[in-house]
């Protein structure tokens, strides 16, 4: 007989009422996956994407989202090394990629030909069970807050490969944060604060950046640009020097400026575009200041278990801005849409 659960999936892109709770056949492990039960589920701005039809992805309908995914081994399908007991918590690596094509042997399995997210091309953790291969779990060990840690994969695990291996990062350098409210802004100010980078960051309200204050930006760096603009208050906060990278996630209108903004021999290291992926920009600010332009995707299993550890050491603090249960889904998404929140909003799997 076959075993259902409960899921928060959609079959036809649209606004946040396109979520429905609902049954659907629980997954089975097939040989060397891992069948995981979830108990939390972060939100990213990419669910949102993928819901309302910008993000076209490959996954059958109904569509289950959800790549912040945290939960406990519920069982092991065959061929499996079972490294980690059953019932033990893991978060899991949201990048599944095929490890036998050139850009995986190589070790860039973020560029892999053949890669999917989950919650994208393979279903994710809005629902009760999951299945991924086995070398996409991480044991969370003594680490507790669950709602904490489903806040934690996409953001910091995106922001340290964007930070660390994309742009290089160096102590002593400055770093403009794009939309420091958001849960990517806010693992980047903790990993830019990490290396010992000085961090300017920016906003559209005061009270955004008024948190930024309380994670240790200082007042003076920090930028709302609905009431001035992002590269004349850079250049003012840098006495017109600009800032050495600029974390970028936004596109848009505003990714001009965030160019201009970068010193010279400066780079400025982008992951997406949540307002949009068209940009446009004076090609004359990259060329003359040799500024480079890096793309970053996604983070590798082995950065993934870097910044784990890193978590349970205490060094990265998430910040989840409301819970809401699975069944709330479409509530959830209203509420983001909103952009009233500051970090992550996660769902509950346990309610």
């Amino acid at each position: 007989m076959t075993e259902m659960m409960k899921a928060a999936v959609f079959t036809t892109p649209g606004g946040p009422e396109v979520l429905e709770y609902v049954e659907i056949e629980r997954p089975l492990p097939g040989r060397g996956e891992v069948l995981v039960r979830v108990r939390a589920c972060g939100i990213n701005g990419f669910d949102l994407l993928a819901r309302n039809g910008r993000y076209q992805t490959g996954q059958a309908k109904p569509h289950v989202l959800g790549g912040d995914v945290v939960g406990s081994v519920a069982g092991y399908g065959p061929g499996c090394e079972e490294r980690i007991s059953v019932g033990d918590n893991v978060a899991l690596h949201w990048v599944i990629s095929c490890g036998s094509c050139e850009q995986c042997l190589r070790g860039f399995e973020t560029t892999c030909l053949r890669y999917g997210y989950l919650g994208a091309k393979y279903p994710g953790g809005y629902a009760e069970y999951v299945v991924v291969p086995e070398r996409n779990i991480v044991a969370l060990h003594d680490y507790v807050d669950l709602y904490k840690a489903a806040a934690f994969p996409m953001a910091f695990g995106t922001s340290w490969h964007m930070l660390v291996t994309r742009a290089q990062l160096q102590p002593g350098e400055t770093v403009l944060v794009q939309a420091v409210g958001s849960g990517i802004g806010v693992a980047a100010i903790q990993i830019a604060q990490l290396i010992g980078a000085r961090v300017i960051g920016s906003a559209g309200s005061d009270w955004k950046l008024e948190r930024a204050v309380d994670m240790g930006v200082a007042p003076g760096d920090l930028i709302n640009y609905n009431k001035n603009g992002l590269y004349d208050e850079v250049m003012r906060i840098t006495d017109k020097r600009g800032v050495d990278v600029v974390f970028e996630h936004i596109g848009g209108e505003g990714f001009g400026d965030a160019v201009r903004s970068v010193t010279r021999n400066g780079r400025l290291v982008t992951c997406g575009g949540t307002a949009s992926y068209d940009v446009s920009m004076n090609i004359a600010h990259v060329f003359h200041k040799q500024v480079s332009i890096i793309g970053s995707n996604s983070a590798t299993r082995w950065e993934f278990e870097q910044i784990t550890d890193l978590l349970r050491q205490g060094r990265f603090h998430p910040i989840v801005d409301r819970v809401f249960p699975l069944h709330q889904a479409a509530k959830a998404h209203a509420y983001l849409d909103t952009r009233s929140g500051f970090g992550k909003v996660v769902l509950s799997v346990d309610d």
